[in-house]
Formats: C-alpha cells, structure tokens, sequence
C-alpha cells in the first residue's frame, strides 16, 4: 500500500497553470524531498494536499482513502500536519501555550470543565503541559517554555511551529522550507529532529526545501518541480547526476 500519493493532479490561477498532472508517491516510514526552483509550484502543490487549494483535476489519496475535497481540518483529522514558509504562531501566547494549541483536536475537555474548571480538566491541563514541554525538549526548545513566540529569532520560530505540529500526533508531515532563517549548526540539529521524528514517532515526512546539500543528505527520495511539471523523481544520487535537475535546479549547463 502507497502511503500517500497524487494522482495528475493540475489547478491553475487566471489561465495560468500552477501544477500540471502532478503524480507523487510517498512510501510509508520515507523522508521523501520536494525541490525545485521559485515559482515552480510547490507551496502550491503542498497547498492542494492539505486542501487549502482544490485541484482543477487529479486526485489526493491518504492512506488508501480520496481526501481531494475534504476540508483542512478533515485532512487534519486524518492524521496530516503541516509548518508554513511563514510561522503562523499565536503572537499573545508563550512557546508552551502555543505548542498546546496542537493538543486540540486530541484533547478531552467540554464547556463545563472549562468554566468550573473541574478536577478532570485541571489533571487534563496538567498532562498536556507536562506532554507539550516534552515536545519541547524533543525540538530543542525547552528553555523557552515561557518566552513570546514574536520575540523569537526566526529559526526557532520554526522549531516551536513544529513541535506544535508534533502535538497533533500526525502520520504525515509536510515541512515547507523549514531551514528557512537557520544558522548551519541549527540546521545540522533540525536534520538530526527529523531522523528522530521519523524513527522514534514512526512519521513519514515530506519536505520543501530551497537548501540543496540538505535536502540531498537527509531524503531517501525527491521529487523536481519545474514550471509547475515534475521534471525527475529518483533518489538523491540519481537526482544529482540527472542533466534536467543540473540545467534547470542547479543552473549548470551539460
């Protein structure tokens, strides 16, 4: 069984095609790599996957089931999680508070707890903050627990965006561009989270991102978007030595 894939899948804006028959599979338990060069589509096509966009044609299919027309928070309830090339942090909270926020849709509280704030509801707070600082610890973020996500460098922005996704307990990640604002050694860390992540969390990942030498160093495969058409899938080997990735990615002629 294909964890996850599309199927030709093609959505354009006023005339102009943004992804055309777009076919990707992801095996389960893969770090699976999406690059190409700006303007190529991939935001977008990460947009179409987690139903933000609906595709002109093609379809989704997670874990065997058409997710094309669901809406985010069904997607979201299947078990996908997402980070933004822009965090989306909630600015008035703490890191803590805002990793919390991923509890959510997993978190067993109603109204009436909430207002009396019943024994069942504070043992419930209790849980989920002693969970989401052990998400922090995992991210590397724990010595923030109680610091403004706006006073924030932009790099650890994107860890506490992640481990908010974490707190989702997804079976799919989608990683767009999260090197984005890191210095080398934070980068070095983040590839070393995500090896973590999918070993020990057992979640399969799908990443963009613009830096190549990572790309190529943490995926088992990647996929080549150019002008919105896949131009290459292969493993990072393959896609290093392929003449169209050379010429278009990496602007270097035969």
């Amino acid at each position: 069984m294909v964890f996850f894939r599309t199927e030709n899948i093609g959505i354009s804006f006023g005339g102009l095609n943004a992804l055309s028959n777009i076919s990707l599979g992801v095996e389960e338990g893969e770090i699976h790599g999406l690059i190409g060069p700006n303007g190529s589509g991939k935001t977008t096509f990460f947009n179409v996957i987690s139903a933000i966009y609906a595709p002109r044609t093609g379809k989704v299919i997670f874990l065997e089931k058409d997710i094309t027309r669901l809406k985010p928070y069904e997607v979201s309830a299947l078990g996908m999680a997402r980070t933004f090339q822009k965090s989306e942090l909630f600015g008035g909270m703490n890191v803590l508070e805002n990793v919390m926020t991923g509890f959510h849709k997993n978190a067993d509280s109603n109204l009436l707890g909430i207002s009396f704030r019943t024994r069942k509801y504070r043992e419930t707070d209790k849980a989920l903050k002693e969970e989401a600082f052990e998400l922090l610890t995992f991210v590397g973020m724990k010595d923030y627990e109680t610091a403004n996500t706006t006073d924030l460098p932009f790099g650890k922005q994107r860890l506490v965006e992640l481990g908010r996704c974490l707190a989702t307990k997804p079976k799919f990640l989608l990683l767009d561009e999260p090197v984005a604002g890191m210095n080398p050694t934070e980068a070095v860390m983040l590839s070393e989270i995500i090896y973590r992540i999918r070993k020990e969390m057992k979640i399969t990942i799908l990443i963009i991102e613009h830096t190549i030498d990572f790309i190529l160093s943490i995926s088992d495969r990647i996929s080549v978007l150019n002008y919105g058409e896949m131009i290459a899938q292969g493993t990072p080997s393959e896609i290093k030595e392929n003449r169209k990735v050379i010429n278009i990615y990496l602007g270097k002629s035969e």
